[in-house]
């Protein structure tokens, strides 16, 4: 916000007026504006399955200050869910750029990310397409173990797992 105080006088083919004797208070502010998103990176190649973890970062900026959401082939992301974990990394002192990071815990799906942002004066998207290469490897060290009624089945994990194993 930006005030003003304003003085305001007439002049016509008379002359000047006078001044008026009360000021004039006027506070200004920025005119909303649409969010624009910033999604980086932009596109993805294709990659071999890995658990390496994927970094995402969304820019938005808009007045007021967007909010920003993410989604996994058009499902919302929830913190700490589905190996995904959202970090919040604005500026506290930014009035109209908002930032998030969301870290993928491992390469091992295809799909797509999106991050959305919002504020009462519309919205924006960006999308980025994920595509793994092949499936995952099998389980290592599979030990099959006779049992009275049946078996039982230990392994270690795969080095590239894709899913979960049952």
């Amino acid at each position: 916000m930006t005030n003003y105080t304003i003085t305001v006088r007439g002049i016509s083919n008379l002359g000047p007026g006078l001044y008026t004797q009360n000021n004039i208070l006027v506070s200004t502010g920025l005119a909303d504006r649409t969010p624009i998103v910033n999604l980086k990176p932009k596109e993805l190649k294709a990659l071999e399955p890995s658990m390496q973890e994927m970094e995402f970062i969304c820019e938005a900026v808009g007045i007021p200050k967007p909010e920003i959401s993410w989604t996994w082939n058009s499902v919302p992301i929830e913190d700490g869910v589905d190996r995904f974990r959202l970090f919040d990394i604005s500026d506290v002192n930014s009035k109209e750029e908002t930032q998030s990071k969301l870290v993928f815990e491992a390469s091992t799906r295809s799909g797509v990310i999106s991050c959305h942002a919002e504020n009462r004066d519309g919205a924006d998207e960006q999308n980025v397409e994920i595509e793994i290469l092949g499936p995952g490897s099998p389980p290592k060290h599979i030990r099959p173990k006779t049992l009275e009624n049946g078996f039982h089945v230990e392994w270690e994990a795969p080095k590239y797992p894709n899913g979960e194993i049952t």
